[in-house]
């Protein structure tokens, strides 16, 4: 999902189950880094909610934009994995029932990956 571009929306249900929409005066939204993330505003804090699952819903915008925005290691892991997706169509080698190893490029990917708890 990274990179976080904006916060479209941030809407929960109150305490008394009536869902709310979080004015993005209430927010503050941080982009610059490779897991973006939502605080609370100077001086604010997260409204009461009720604690059951959906609860608190947050729209987003991801994705890295226009193409010169992508970084280079990932536009050169796609170039990689096409040519070889297209020299090597099957999943599977004829006669082996073993996966195809994981190629050195794979780790061009590496710096992007996010793991979540």
């Amino acid at each position: 999902m990274p990179k976080l571009q904006s916060v479209d929306e941030i809407t929960y249900l109150d305490t008394e189950g009536t869902r709310q929409t979080l004015a993005d005066t209430e927010y503050q939204v941080i982009t610059d880094e490779l897991i973006g993330s939502v605080q609370p505003a100077y001086g604010k804090a997260w409204p009461a909610t009720r604690i059951e699952p959906g609860s608190i819903r947050i729209d987003i915008t991801t994705g890295y934009g226009l193409a010169p925005e992508v970084p280079q290691a990932i536009k050169a892991w796609m170039l990689l994995a096409i040519a070889t997706w297209y020299a090597q169509r099957e999943a599977v080698i004829t006669g082996s029932v073993t996966e195809l190893p994981r190629a050195f490029w794979q780790s061009l990917l590496d710096p992007y990956v996010v793991h979540y708890a």
